[in-house]
């Protein structure tokens, strides 16, 4: 018997008014070689190394543009599956073992006298070098998607004016509204995998939940098929009544027909209006999604079941799940509906869950429950808002749970999970960014040296389960310069960190850049004459810049409350 759990509908009522207290979640932080850079400013890459943002398009220099071209050109016959050269097969040798993504908010909206429709939604890139033919599909893909939701909006803001004019502002049934989230559930160097999930409103009683999703192969960057993993495309709806039926069955309420003889005309063909599947291929299995009304009535709401590699590794090719690191992040894409994995390899799913608690006086939770196969541990401390992910480090399983309080600020607790226990590790102030990797990814500090602004650090978990800096450096993410006006005696550096034992003393009126710092003593600066140096500061008030009061020392310190 899996360690399945009931959901009834008056638990989903209840998570539908126990929803985190904020309305409008916050943009992603995007990764600090993604940051726009004002144009007055060097862009700063990671080495140090800087470049002109501000030039224009005529100043490109024809070399540049041949570079570029051949480039493209690489990518297009890698993608069509002709021969790779030397240098490509060298670039794919020395590509990473994990992809380094990047989700980007986008937002719109139409507003006359009143809101008639806006729109929030994200989009995924690919940061990651090395995998040119992948690149391709994934700019294809997005081009693609980002089309066809800018159209869908255009007809949505359409119609919501039509239905204002018709009605009036005080029937008018708006605004209408759309909201995507895209969630990550592969991302290594054999696949690709991400589903979005959507909510769109227009009009009515209320509005529809819906999934979309894609699977790529990472080294040739075609699409996955689901017939290329799964062996017994005929046995799979048995496979799946299974799981839906363990998992939502009991209550009797959601499957007016049994899902096994609704999901036969998903394996037979039988022409364009054949229905497909939605799934993801992850680490520890498939991942398949019914929205609205395709399996069960809309008050049962969506169904979201995985059929794990361990629990039936006679359905599964080899080629994808038998490729599976060490090292992996799971982002629970809904913290009460779960997730099912294996967290010891006996072929048994294990059932996660985060639930927050609401306090409606206040209105936010007052605390959160983190719960594996009916095992439960509340977190008491309050939040607006919960993110969570799943990590495997080596044989060991942690759960991150990200908190979003007043003013955007965010936490991170980690548990310690086993099939049987939840233990609780410690908890560590900033925020995720990108989490694929739980060798490698990047953590969000606020910090208030000079300014406040984010800070990005490269971690890996330790043994402890918590983050641990790779380097004690934090990348900055900030537009704003600073302009002295004093004059300023500062050591240098080369642009990489490290000091070069010379000293300069800049003069009144330079303007400097935020690089980066250790978040603790110093912050790296690059002037506008193209010198790094290094200012000694602290965290504590009032600021002093290499023993100066730092107030008196700049036009303008950029501190937040």
């Amino acid at each position: 018997m899996k360690k399945g759990f009931l959901i009834s509908l008056v638990i989903a009522m209840v998570l539908g008014m126990t929803a985190c207290g904020k309305e409008n979640t916050p943009q992603l932080i995007p990764p600090i070689s993604e940051i726009p850079e004002k144009e007055d400013r060097p862009e700063v890459s990671e080495n140090g190394d800087t470049e002109d943002t501000g030039a224009s398009e005529e100043a490109v220099s024809e070399e540049k543009k041949e570079d570029q071209s051949k480039e493209e050109e690489k990518q297009e016959e890698s993608q069509t599956g002709e021969e790779v050269s030397g240098d490509e097969s060298a670039e794919a040798a020395e590509a990473p073992a994990y992809l380094d993504i990047i989700l980007e908010r986008n937002y719109d909206g139409k507003y006359e006298e009143v809101s008639l429709m806006n729109a929030s939604y994200q989009t995924l890139g690919l940061r990651t070098t090395g995998y040119p033919a992948l690149t391709a599909s994934v700019n294809a893909y997005k081009e693609t998607h980002l089309a066809e939701i800018k159209e869908y909006l255009e007809m949505m803001k359409e119609d919501a004016s039509l239905l204002y004019e018709h009605h009036g502002a005080e029937n008018f049934m708006g605004p209408y509204e759309y909201k995507s989230e895209v969630f990550v559930k592969r991302a290594d160097k054999e696949v690709l995998s991400f589903v979005e999930s959507v909510f769109a409103y227009e009009g009515g009683a209320h509005g529809v939940n819906y999934y979309t999703a894609a699977n790529f192969d990472v080294q040739t960057g075609a699409e996955i098929q689901l017939d290329d993993i799964i062996k017994d495309m005929e046995g799979l709806p048995v496979v799946l009544d299974t799981e839906l039926m363990e998992k939502y069955g009991e209550d009797g309420m959601f499957f007016i027909t049994p899902p096994k003889e609704m999901l036969k005309d998903y394996v037979t063909p039988g022409g364009e209006n054949q229905p497909e599947f939605t799934w993801t291929l992850g680490y520890d299995g498939v991942t398949f999604y019914f929205s609205n009304y395709e399996l069960a009535p809309y008050a049962a709401g969506t169904q979201v079941v995985t059929v794990l590699y361990s629990e039936y590794p006679q359905m599964y090719q080899e080629k994808y799940s038998a490729n599976v690191g060490d090292d992996y992040v799971i982002r629970l894409d809904n913290n009460w509906l779960g997730l099912d994995t294996d967290l010891n390899g006996d072929g048994v799913s294990d059932l996660i869950r985060v639930m927050p608690n609401y306090n409606p006086d206040y209105d936010f939770n007052e605390s959160f429950d983190v719960t594996v196969n009916g095992n439960t541990f509340t977190q008491e401390t309050y939040c607006y808002e919960l993110e969570s992910y799943l990590a495997k480090s080596g044989d060991d399983f942690y759960l991150y749970v990200q908190r979003t309080v007043e003013n955007d600020y965010q936490s991170v607790c980690v548990f310690k999970l086993t099939e049987i226990s939840v233990e609780f590790m410690g908890e560590f102030s900033g925020g995720m960014g990108t989490f694929t990797n739980s060798a490698d990814f990047e953590v969000r500090k606020r910090m208030d040296m000079l300014s406040t602004y984010t800070g990005i650090a490269k971690c890996a978990i330790g043994e402890d389960g918590l983050p641990v800096e790779k380097d004690s450096v934090y990348k900055i993410n900030f537009d704003y310069k600073l302009t002295s006006t004093v004059e300023i005696e500062a050591e240098l550096t080369d642009g990489e960190g490290n000091l070069t034992g010379e000293g300069f003393a800049f003069p009144a009126g330079t303007k400097f850049a935020f690089v980066e710092t250790d978040g603790e003593t110093y912050v790296d600066m690059l002037a506008d004459d193209g010198k790094y140096c290094r200012f000694y500061t602290t965290n504590e008030w009032p600021a002093t810049v290499n023993g100066l009061n730092a107030e008196e020392s700049f036009e303008m310190l950029y501190l937040a409350g």
